[in-house]
């Protein structure tokens, strides 16, 4: 019975050590090629709008606003933003 439970404890924790560190590894890539994705895109998008005062002069103010008032149209409450979206994220 002790080797039974022996073998195991070190295949239980075999399997958590290196499925952690798998998963530690490709959140780092993945981090990394996001990041890069971000900084693409934001540069793209400036020079298609020819930077962030044509593109503040071509969009309404509150189109580039994350939370807004719920008297707004199509407004998002701020419940929204900092309880939903993250579940959402996280789904």
């Amino acid at each position: 019975m002790f080797t039974v439970l022996a073998i195991f404890g070190a295949t239980a924790l075999y399997t958590i050590i290196s499925g952690l560190l798998a998963v530690v590894i490709t959140e780092a890539i993945q981090i990394v090629i996001v990041l890069l994705g971000f900084v693409c895109m934001t540069f793209v998008g400036f020079w298609m709008t020819r930077g962030w005062e044509r593109l503040r002069a071509n969009v309404h103010l509150i189109s580039l606003a994350i939370i807004r008032l719920a008297s707004e149209p199509m407004g998002v409450k701020w419940e929204a933003v900092f309880l939903g979206y993250p579940v959402v994220g996280m789904w």
